[in-house]
Parts: C-alpha cells; structure tokens; sequence
C-alpha cells in the first residue's frame, strides 16, 4: 500500500510539474532509465542491483531546477538529488554552477527479539558544482565538471571532491535512422571514507529515428584506487521527453 501510495504521489508530481511549465511557458525535460545495476561513481555508493533512475528538469532562463529519483525496482528509495542550477554561455563556451542536496539510502538485515528487520538508514549530503565547457559543433562538446560535497549527518562521509572531464559526441549517424551517443570520460574522487581513485568511464546509448526510446550501455574502469575496486557495467532502456 506505501509503494503504491508512493508511486502516485510521484506521477502526481510529474504531471504537476508538465502542467505548470506549460501554463508558464517554462520548459520541461526529463528521463527516465531501468537498468539492470544501479552503479554510482564513487563504489560505496552503488546500488548493485536493478534499478529505475529518473531525471527531471524545469528551466527558465539561466536557472533550472533538476530533481532526480532513483529507486531500486522493488521501489525502494536509493538515492534523491534536488539540484539548482544557474548556466551561462557565451560564443561556443559554457559556464554553470549548481547546488544539491542529497539523500542516500541504505539497508541492513537485523536480528531483533529472534526476527530479522530491515534497519533503513538515510544520509544527507550537500553539494556545490561547478562546469565549464566547449562545444566544437552541435555533435561534439567537451565538459570540466568539479563537485564538492559535505556530510550533514554524523555517521556520513564528512566531505569529499569529485572532479570529472567528459568528451560529448551526441546522436552521430550510423546507418539510415540509428544514431549514437558517446561519452568516454576521466574522473578523480577523493573522500573522508577514506577512498580514493582514478577511473575511466564510457556511456553509449543508441537510438532510431525520432523514437524517444534509447538502449545505454555503461562501463566504469579503475584504473588505480585505494582501497582496490572492482569495475563496473550496466544497460539500459531510457525514455526521454
């Protein structure tokens, strides 16, 4: 009854949000991917199982409000963003800055008077982003991403840097209609788990015509970390709109 509950408070809220940029004339853009592993670039974070990632967006102007909902496929909660972002661009370059506040979830089996229960702990984070691009065409861009994060809760990871360089070749046609996506990208993370490590990382979706439906594949590389980890993968069907 609760995931049900909750199921239809969140479509609730996405035809809330289509209804209100429409009258307002903002704009509305989102996601919305199953997957066969929830992965996150920093290991700890990972959901390693099936999961529904979902990303929203409501602009206007320079500013946009982009929320993101990522559940396992049973419905539990893995993981909510609540990003603000302000964008700016001149000629081909890109500047954009952004702040998020983060709730992580996490499950643990516990045995209590001989039953074992499902003990559910949140973590609350906060972050500050900071981009700057080039884009050389409308096919082919390049992106500097640097995250700083902050624990807000006593047993979170108390603070952490993320730093990301992503080239972006966006919908290169193959044959007829099929067209693809490549993101090959380098990326540092450093945090108080203590972790640390250099990793390499491509996504690729492939899509057909103007059917909003795209198959993703993604890989994560280590190439070093301390302590060791494990490389990655998932695939997914994304609906965009």
């Amino acid at each position: 009854m609760r995931k049900a509950t909750g199921f239809a408070f969140f479509i609730l809220y996405l035809i809330t949000f289509s209804v209100f940029s429409q009258n307002s004339g903002w704009q509305f853009h989102g996601s919305m991917q199953l997957n066969n592993n929830g992965i996150s670039p920093v290991p700890a974070f990972s959901l390693g199982r099936p999961a529904s990632m979902n990303s929203f967006g409501i602009k206007k102007g320079a500013w946009t409000f982009s929320p993101e909902y990522n559940f396992a496929l049973d419905g539990k909660p893995w993981s909510i963003n609540e990003w603000v972002r302000y964008q700016k661009g001149k000629d081909k370059w890109i500047y954009q800055f952004g702040w998020n506040l983060s709730q992580f979830f996490t499950r643990e089996n516990l045995m209590i008077n001989g039953k074992e229960i499902e003990n559910v702990k949140l973590n609350r984070y906060t972050v500050l982003e900071g981009i700057g691009g080039y884009d050389f065409s409308e096919k082919i861009s390049l992106r500097l991403m640097y995250w700083r994060n902050y624990g807000l809760d006593p047993d979170a990871v108390k603070s952490g840097n993320f730093v990301n360089l992503t080239a972006i070749f966006s919908k290169i046609k193959l044959v007829k209609e099929v067209n693809v996506t490549f993101q090959p990208s380098v990326f540092f993370i450093k945090n108080k788990i203590p972790f640390s490590g250099l990793f390499t990382s491509a996504i690729m979706s492939v899509g057909y015509g103007k059917i909003p439906f795209r198959v993703s594949v993604q890989a994560v590389q280590p190439l070093k970390t301390i302590p060791e980890s494990d490389p990655n993968w998932n695939i997914g069907l994304n609906y965009n709109f």
